[in-house]
C-alpha cells in the first residue's frame, strides 16, 4: 500500500508542479484556460484582513474571477513558496503553501493557500481555502 502512495504522490507532485508552472504562463499570456481543472461543486473561500467572514465562490463565479485576474496580472510575479502535499488517500490529496505576489520585485501580498484535490479521470479541485497573511 506505501509503494502505491508513494506513487500517487509523485504523479499528484509533476501534475501540480505542471500546474504552477501554467500559473506563470497565464499571467504571461492572459490565458488562464491551463489552470481550469476545477469539480463542478468546486468553492473557494477567501479571508482578508478587512472582513471578518469570507468570501465564498462557487466554480462559475471563480473562473471568472480567474480569467480576469491573469488578464489584470501581466505585470505580476506569483511565486509558491513552502508548499507540503498530503495524500488523504490514493483519490484525495491536500496541498498547503504560501503564494507570494510581487509587483516589480516588491511583495504586494502574501496568501495562505489550501487546496483539496479528487482523483475522478484525471485530478481536479474541489476546494480552496486562502487566507491573507
Amino acid at each position: 500500500m506505501e509503494m502505491v502512495m508513494n506513487k500517487t504522490l509523485d504523479e499528484f507532485t509533476r501534475m501540480h508542479n505542471q500546474l504552477l508552472a501554467e500559473w506563470e504562463n497565464a499571467i504571461k499570456t492572459g490565458d488562464a484556460s491551463p489552470l481550469e481543472n476545477m469539480a463542478q461543486h468546486y468553492s473557494v473561500a477567501f479571508f482578508t484582513t478587512k472582513k471578518k467572514n469570507p468570501y465564498v465562490f462557487n466554480r462559475a463565479e471563480a473562473l471568472e474571477g480567474l480569467r480576469k485576474s491573469v488578464i489584470l496580472s501581466s505585470e505580476l510575479q506569483k511565486k509558491f513558496e513552502n508548499r507540503i502535499i498530503r495524500m488523504k488517500s490514493s483519490t484525495k490529496a491536500k496541498v498547503f503553501y504560501e503564494q507570494v505576489i510581487e509587483r516589480r520585485g516588491q511583495e504586494i501580498n502574501r496568501i495562505f493557500t489550501i487546496e483539496s484535490w479528487e482523483y475522478d479521470q484525471g485530478w481536479l479541485l474541489t476546494r480552496e481555502v486562502e487566507d491573507q497573511l
